[in-house]
């Protein structure tokens, strides 16, 4: 299995981390974009999170791993650096990271171009 890194700074994700703007879409997608690649490539893919303040607004959606699972997908921070938090207005009740069973069900992949 292959290797690649996403990071939710670089564009089209375009995180700010700076503790006021809503990173909650962007790095969801950026999550989405890896699930996709992992799944179709078969890469382990590292979504990389840099230094910053990053808010969210609703629970993060990574997909579930196990035994049979094909997609690997990793959430890597810098120690010291990296910081999800909730708004004030997060759900209560939620997780700031959650697991999504049956992540891969609704993948369709790109052909390959060769």
């Amino acid at each position: 299995m292959g290797y690649l890194s996403i990071n939710v700074k670089e564009l089209p994700f375009d995180a700010k981390g700076d503790g006021k703007s809503n990173d909650t879409k962007a790095i969801q997608e950026a999550i989405n974009a890896a699930r996709k690649l992992s799944f179709c490539k078969k890469l382990a893919i590292t979504v990389l999170i840099p230094p910053g303040d990053y808010l969210i607004m609703d629970s993060l959606m990574l997909p579930a791993s196990g035994s049979k699972r094909e997609t690997v997908v990793h959430l890597e921070g810098y120690s010291g650096g990296s910081r999800i938090r909730g708004d004030k207005s997060f759900p209560e009740g939620k997780g700031l990271i959650e697991w999504e069973r049956d992540f891969d069900l609704n993948i369709k992949c790109d052909p390959d171009p060769t």
